[in-house]
């Protein structure tokens, strides 16, 4: 899955931000095309920077609850101060296939991630595909 945002704040605290987001791991869930077992291992969530400051993190899909309770993302109120750049018009800009985040529910957790001085702005998600991968031997979500 893909979160796309915006992180405002004093530099020295969003670039503190930054290497908290990429340094989580998170457990992800596969399935043996041999054995046709699950298997689950760890895989690092990975921060990439867009154009005019939106931020994509990706990740499997089954943590988004989690990542949205850590991050606690601006509220609607505080989405104003985006102007007159509307997470919908933003979502069109970065591509097809993304969608408006979903309401979430705040999970019990114990990830942290360093956000004081800067605020999230949500922007949108996009799902990836469930394949399988032979050269692999697994069926899984393509990160």
């Amino acid at each position: 899955m893909h979160l796309y945002f915006i992180a405002r704040g004093i530099l020295q605290q969003v670039k503190l931000f930054e290497m908290f987001m990429q340094t989580q791991m998170y457990i992800w869930k596969r399935k043996n095309l041999k054995t046709k077992k699950i298997e689950v291992i760890q895989v690092q969530g990975a921060l990439r920077q867009c154009a005019f400051g939106i931020y994509e993190y990706v990740f499997p899909k089954e943590n988004l609850d989690e990542i949205l309770t850590v991050l606690e993302p601006a509220t609607t109120h505080s989405q104003a101060d985006l102007g007159k750049l509307r997470p919908f018009i933003l979502r069109r800009m970065i591509g097809h296939k993304i969608k408006k985040v979903p309401e979430f529910k705040k999970v019990l957790t114990n990830r942290y991630i360093e956000s004081r001085g800067v605020l999230v702005y949500l922007i949108g998600i996009k799902e990836d595909e469930v394949a399988e991968q032979k050269g692999f031997g697994y069926e899984q979500e393509l990160l």
